[in-house]
């Protein structure tokens, strides 16, 4: 989406006093803290790539660190956000954790790499597709072997529309 703002403006125009909003997403951005994903690799090159092009072009693919804000403008209130951290492989200890990552990798690898980045880098950043295909086939195989600690955050921000009452008391 280009607009996330207008769009949260609408959401709210057609909520009734009350109503509440909940966003969820699974962020473009991949972390790591202890090191195993190397700046030399092909995941790192893919998320610098990216969201380079994107920006380039006035896309926004990582918006929620700024939804809160967001969705105060549009006029909610009680804005609540968390992120919680979704594994890519079975690399965590947690058992929990294994299990989440177990499936967030199979969606990252059979979906995700491919659906968000062949259009991005062929159409707008000009890339061939045999170039595009080569790095998308080193991101896999970079999560074939388990040893990248890699993770991404799932966040979620619930905000509401206020009632009449809400309004009132928060203006004395």
């Amino acid at each position: 989406m280009s607009d996330w703002p207008t769009i949260l403006q609408q959401a709210y125009d057609h909520l009734k006093p009350g109503g509440k909003i909940e966003l969820a997403e699974a962020r473009t951005q991949l972390f790591c803290d202890d090191g195993t994903c190397s700046t030399t690799s092909d995941v790192y090159k893919l998320l610098e790539v990216f969201h380079k092009i994107a920006r380039d072009n006035n896309r926004e693919f990582d918006p929620f660190p700024l939804m809160p804000d967001w969705l105060r403008q549009a006029g909610f209130a009680n804005v609540t956000s968390t992120e919680r951290p979704c594994p890519i492989g079975t690399w965590p200890k947690d058992k929990k954790l294994k299990e989440i990552g177990k499936y967030f990798k199979y969606h990252f690898i059979n979906g995700a790499v491919d659906s968000y980045s062949l259009a991005l880098f062929t159409r707008i950043g000009g890339w061939s597709e045999a170039e595009t295909q080569a790095v998308l086939a080193g991101v896999k195989n970079d999560f074939d072997n388990n040893e990248m600690h890699a993770y991404s955050l799932c966040s979620y921000a619930i905000a509401e529309k206020p009632t009449v009452l809400d309004l009132v008391s928060e203006n004395g």
